[in-house]
């Protein structure tokens, strides 16, 4: 019982003293000629109300914040982010002066203000990042002070830590989905011609027939840069003034999807050894464009004939343009060269 007596009588002679205190201060106030009305902690915010002794009075709180009194002589001051360390302000209008002690006023904590800016006034118990990579405290109300060159104002709060261990490797990731298939490549320059030894040639006759087993080589008509396909082609030897006749026919169908296809299609010659220009024959057919709508095979045929200017060895054959950009099928097989003299 005795312990709890005496509690009770500390306790008392506290809250007797704080209760004199504040009303010692209250009336210094009012004998000052400031009046403080009210000076608490509502919303987070400092608010302090009271009078002045003039009208529009300027009246100054810590020397930090300031407000006008209005007509009635009344003020204000509602202050966010701002906690007296002790609990009591100060208060000045002109020479009157006042000091008042701040209800519900807990002790201030930290205050997180981000990065460091100059410029901006910082108070203290703001917590503040600098460069990056610390955060300081600060002990007083400063302005424009850098955090890391005044150790006076400012204290390092939490230091940057040092770079950790590297984690293990992920799990590899799902394999994407595939690309769009890339545009078709330009044809690449003709090889040379192999080593086989050419064979001997056939005895000639009125007229020469040679299929189409193989593929031909490259030759060229009209500008030197359209290239041509000049196919299996049959040789046939003249005289001076003789004339060269020929019937080509060769099945053909178009590869594409929808089949369509343009072709610049007829009959060619030139002089065998050493392999001269191509030049088209005259004649029905003999240099023509086909357009083909279908996918079905259909007959390739064209007919010509020339006299050229001098006698000799000559080779004729089916000359077609471009055909491989076209996306077409020959049957080479199937077709045929008839070449007389």
């Amino acid at each position: 019982m005795r312990g709890t007596s005496i509690t009770r009588a500390a306790r008392d002679h506290r809250l007797a003293a704080m209760a004199f205190a504040a009303l010692s201060i209250s009336n210094a106030a009012a004998a000052a000629g400031i009046t403080v009305t009210d000076a608490k902690i509502l919303g987070g915010k400092l608010v302090v109300t009271g009078s002045t002794t003039s009208p529009n009075q300027p009246i100054k709180l810590d020397n930090l914040f300031t407000v006008k009194s209005d007509p009635s002589k009344v003020f204000s001051f509602s202050v966010g982010n701002y906690l007296p360390t002790d609990c009591v302000v100060d208060l000045a209008a002109g020479s009157d002066k006042a000091t008042a002690v701040v209800a519900d006023c807990g002790p201030k904590g930290l205050t997180p203000r981000g990065a460091w800016v100059a410029g901006t006034s910082y108070l203290a118990n703001d917590l503040v990042t600098f460069g990056g990579q610390s955060t300081f405290r600060a002990k007083s109300n400063n302005l424009g002070q850098q955090p890391d060159t005044n150790p006076g104002i400012w204290e390092t709060f939490a230091a940057k830590g040092d770079v950790g261990a590297t984690g293990p490797a992920g799990n590899a990731g799902a394999a994407g989905p595939a690309g769009l298939a890339g545009d078709q490549g330009i044809a690449g320059p003709l090889g040379p011609t192999g080593p086989s030894p050419q064979g001997p040639r056939g005895p000639r006759g009125d007229s020469q027939i040679s299929s189409f087993a193989e593929l031909a080589d490259f030759g060229t008509i009209g500008e030197a840069d359209t290239d041509f396909h000049f196919t299996p082609r049959a040789t046939v030897t003249i005289g001076f003034g003789e004339r060269i006749t020929a019937t080509i026919s060769v099945p053909t169908k178009v590869l594409s999807d929808p089949p369509t296809a343009q072709v610049r299609f007829g009959i060619c010659y030139r002089v065998a050894t050493p392999p001269g220009a191509l030049n088209f024959m005259l004649g029905n057919g003999s240099d023509i464009q086909v357009d083909f709508t279908t996918s079905a095979w259909q007959m390739l045929s064209s007919s010509g004939t020339v006299v050229p200017p001098f006698g000799g060895e000559y080779e004729v054959g089916m000359c077609f343009f471009d055909w491989n950009a076209q996306n077409l099928a020959f049957d080479f097989s199937k077709g045929f060269v008839e070449v007389t003299k």
